[in-house]
């Protein structure tokens, strides 16, 4: 059956909120017009993050797949991620996407490089964490896309790393795992700091708002902080408490 012709249960598929979370989902993101669901982000202390997940049967998907595709991107496009895997965000379906509007369903690597390179990754699930691992540099990889078509497309550098990390995601590995112990903790101190600068720039922010009787209007007029994971824009205050230890 073609996948665009299912009929398949609405999306109003957002699971039941889980314990350990990273992000507040109830405001929709002010970039788009027509605001779309966005999905929760599990954090590292997840168990769904730990799990081998099994091919997502398409001929008989619980979702409609282009929709639910379309959400997954939605929500790494907001969160500022270069891709984003179902399991993520509570999904128990072997399917990740990748920037670009790229969508892999059942994704297997069929050839990877000799050549490496060790570069440095981040994860939506682990909010101001960056390691760095070694991967190969080349990889092809096959998969079905969200309209059920077959394909095979080589990948390198950058795209390479993400499209790995992602797969990883489906067979419950995480890139803490890939590092040795001194290394995460060094990682995760650094981390730490980050998030202390940001707690200290935000109480001067309310402070003098305070001082200038600015405060009032404050709730009115302010822009959420964005929680786009880079250097420059670093995730918001809110997540800090949610994050992974």
């Amino acid at each position: 059956m073609n996948v665009t012709d299912q009929i398949a249960t609405p999306l109003s598929l957002t699971p039941a909120a889980p314990k350990e979370f990273v992000y507040s989902t109830t405001t929709p993101t002010p970039i788009v017009k027509t605001p779309m669901e966005l999905f929760p982000l599990y954090n590292g202390k997840n168990p769904m993050l730990t799990i081998k997940h099994p091919e997502f049967d398409l001929s008989d998907s619980p979702v409609n797949i282009i929709d639910f595709a379309n959400q997954l991107l939605h929500t790494m496009n907001h969160y500022g991620g270069a891709g984003l895997a179902a399991p993520q965000c509570g999904f128990p379906y072997r399917i990740f996407v990748m920037v670009g509007g790229i969508v892999c369903i059942n994704p297997v690597i069929i050839e990877s490089s000799k050549d490496t390179s060790f570069g440095k990754e981040g994860c939506l699930s682990f909010p101001g964490l960056y390691l760095s691992t070694t991967r190969p540099t080349t990889v092809r990889m096959k998969y079905t896309d969200e309209f059920g078509k077959q394909i095979e497309a080589t990948w390198t550098g950058a795209t390479a790393r993400v499209a790995q990390h992602e797969l990883n995601h489906l067979d419950g590995i995480v890139f803490t795992s890939l590092v040795g112990n001194l290394t995460l903790q060094m990682a995760k101190k650094k981390r730490d700091k980050m998030f202390m600068k940001i707690k200290r720039v935000v109480a001067a922010k309310e402070q003098h708002l305070r001082i200038t009787g600015k405060d009032k209007d404050y709730a009115k007029t302010r822009t959420e902080t964005s929680t786009h994971m880079t250097y420059q824009n670093a995730p918001t205050t809110a997540v800090l408490s949610n994050r992974e230890n």
